[in-house]
Order: structure tokens, then sequence, then C-alpha cells
């Protein structure tokens, strides 16, 4: 996957405005994001804008998922190529907060100075511990463009559809491998 780049005027923007230096994500109060790429994005449903905390989807993925969810769990902005023409097919997106996917080797993390965010970083097997309180989201933004969601919106994809989208199944434990705990209990 070859990920998005924005003009270096708009980075300049964000990084006055929505960008939280200290862990370059969506600073927390932060909703839709309109952002300006340097060059077209790759033809596939997901992808994520470098720095940025951003991810990039088609439309029409999303829409697969059910617009009702993605205008409910994620914030969608627009997307602009670099003469400042909307690409109407795609959006931006982010979350707040992000769902942290752990894994069971070498796991690490901080929280943000600036925006108190919680940044992981784990290697080996992916999992969830716990899985997000929130009963009424189905989409959860994970970073670097990708998304968790539900069976039940898993069930409605045609994955044919989708021939660039890489698909794993998550198991939701009942005890953490990292040896961290809860970290939704902070939030």
């Amino acid at each position: 996957m070859e990920s998005c780049d924005i003009t270096k005027i708009s980075y300049e923007e964000a990084r006055k405005s929505w960008l939280c230096m200290g862990c370059c994500s969506p600073k927390p109060s932060i909703r839709e994001v309109d952002v300006y790429l340097d060059a077209l994005p790759e033809n596939i449903p997901l992808n994520f804008v470098n720095g940025c905390g951003l991810g990039i989807a088609k439309k029409a993925f999303l829409l697969e998922l059910g617009e009702t969810e993605a205008q409910r769990d994620l914030y969608l902005g627009r997307v602009y190529d670099p003469d400042g023409n909307q690409l109407d097919e795609y959006v931006s997106y982010h979350s707040y907060p992000e769902i942290i996917v752990r894994g069971d080797q070498h796991a690490n993390y901080h929280r943000c100075i600036e925006c108190g965010r919680i940044r992981y970083f784990a290697m080996g097997r992916q999992y969830l511990y716990p899985f997000p309180s929130s009963k009424e989201s189905s989409i959860y933004y994970k970073g670097n463009g990708g998304l968790v969601i539900t069976i039940d919106l898993f069930q409605r994809l045609n994955l044919a559809q989708w021939c660039k989208l890489a698909v794993d199944p998550l198991p939701v434990l009942d005890e953490p491998l990292d040896g961290f705990g809860d970290f939704n209990a902070d939030l």
C-alpha cells in the first residue's frame, strides 16, 4: 500500500490547528478533518495519511458497511487533490478514542504528554482486550488507515469487490497477553 501525504501548506495549517504535535494525531476535540493530498490516492478501499492519524477511505466501501454506522462512528471529512478539487469518491476519517489493537510480543505504550492519547505498539498475535464498552458503535478506527468492525458489518461486505482489502479476525480476550491492564479504565 502506498500511503498518502498532505500538501506542505495543509500540513502547516494542521500543525497550527487540529494536529497534536505530541503524537501526530487529530487532537481529541477535533471532529471532521478536510485534507489536501499532494497526489491522488491509490485505488484501494482503505489508506492513511502519513504522520496525521487520519485514514482515507473510498466512500463506496463505507457505504457498503452502512452509511448510518459510518456517519455515527467515524468523523468523516472531505478529500481534495493538489489543485483543490474535491475527490468525491474519497473521505478522510478518524475517531476518538481510537480502538487499541493489542499484541502479545514487544508491547509498549505511553500517554501523549500534549493530548493524553494512549500510543501503543506491539508485535505478534493481535487481539482486543477488552472489547469497547460502547455497544452503540460498530466501526472503530485503529490507526494507520485500519478499521475494526463488528461481525454484523463484516457479513455485509462483498469481499470479492474489495480485492485489495486485508481482513483479519481479532479475538477478544478475557485477559491481556501484554502484561498491561485495561487502558479504557484510565480514560
